[in-house]
């Protein structure tokens, strides 16, 4: 089986589509109580996140790709936000539903088994070891330095490392 065969896709949000804001400023925003529109202005999209997911409801239907997000309560705000600011639904082709939040990363596994998501698409290394064992294609999604030195040996050899979103369409 190749990658053109899987069916049906699942994307993390975080690092993955959107850049994560810097630790100093969730600090500072956390300090003053900021609002969440203000916060959402200072998250931006990964270069060509909005191409590549498009490309996916383009390559399996729109049905078969699901986003993926561990988010709690605020977070959950501002990242609907920044996803009607940059206008991700009527851009990808997507419906706000197939977009999940989990309240913790050990719940995207049963997510993912219960969507029967084939390919997935994760930043996080720990994760991709976890789920390697279920999905056909796991994608590790620029993993930094620090992740790669401690899950890459441990990676099977159905998990594809992109370093960003143009190489993973070039797989295709």
């Amino acid at each position: 089986m190749t990658i053109l065969s899987c069916k049906s896709w699942g994307i993390d949000l975080s690092n993955v589509i959107l850049k994560n804001l810097s630790y100093e400023n969730r600090i500072k925003f956390a300090e003053k109580n900021t609002d969440i529109s203000t916060i959402a202005n200072h998250v931006n999209l990964i270069p060509d996140a909005l191409i590549a997911v498009r490309f996916l409801v383009h390559q399996v239907g729109k049905d078969n790709v699901w986003i993926l997000s561990k988010s709690l309560d605020k977070e959950i705000d501002v990242n609907l936000n920044v996803l009607d600011r940059y206008k991700f639904y009527n851009i990808t082709g997507l419906d706000r539903q197939q977009v999940l939040f989990i309240p913790h990363d050990a719940d995207k596994l049963p997510v993912i088994k219960s969507l029967q998501l084939e390919g997935f698409i994760e930043d996080k290394g720990f994760i991709i070891n976890h789920i390697q064992h279920y999905v056909k294609f796991p994608i590790w999604f620029a993993p930094t330095d620090i992740e790669s030195a401690l899950w890459t040996t441990t990676l099977f050899p159905n998990v594809r490392v992109v370093a960003r979103w143009k190489q993973f369409m070039e797989i295709f």
